[in-house]
């Protein structure tokens, strides 16, 4: 027979931020040297309302003359394919046909420089030919360690957009040095 010990129940009620008034995106000033033809990424991460949030960014890059498309920062996720990542943004309600802007989900990436004793740097050849990248992230704790940098914009970068190959480089990289070489 086995003793379990004794357990009490727990209720937890997470800290949920509040959407903003997204209106106040349109009094932001843009470089008048920003050219129209220019193309602009914009990664995203699971936020409340991301949809809502990712189509209003979107409508307001096209009102400033912009070509914006959508490129999943997804590192690994969606099971390191193109078809898995399409597929958690529609889970999210993110599609070309309700954004209204193509989404580019290829794994396809080019390395751009290596951190000394460090991993390789991958990057989306996507959004390494775009004239821009605008990033929409949730900054937060990572699960695992504590640093000055954890899960957020430069990990979306670095890891989101180096794809399956770039987070697989950062990942073994963690292992023999530490968790705090997203630094």
């Amino acid at each position: 027979m086995i003793k379990y010990p004794e357990m009490a129940l727990v209720k937890q009620k997470l800290y949920k931020s509040r959407s903003k008034d997204l209106s106040a995106l349109s009094s932001l000033p843009v470089d008048d040297s920003i050219k129209l033809e220019e193309t602009v990424v914009v990664g995203s991460r699971n936020i409340s309302k991301i949809n809502e949030i990712l189509c209003y960014c979107l409508n307001f890059l096209k009102t400033k003359g912009l070509k914006p498309f959508i490129i999943p920062a997804m590192g690994s996720h969606g099971g390191a394919t193109s078809d898995g990542q399409r597929y958690v943004l529609a889970e999210l309600g993110i599609t070309e046909s309700a954004m209204g802007v193509p989404v580019v989900s290829d794994m396809d990436v080019e390395c751009i420089s290596e951190v000394p004793k460090g991993p390789r740097i991958y990057i989306s050849k996507a959004a390494l030919k775009a004239d821009y990248i605008v990033i929409i992230n949730r900054i937060k704790n990572h699960t695992k360690f504590r640093a000055d940098i954890e899960s957020g914009l430069c990990k979306m970068l670095t890891i989101g957009l180096g794809k399956a190959k770039g987070a697989a480089e950062f990942h073994q990289c963690a292992i023999k040095n530490g968790l705090k070489i997203i630094e």
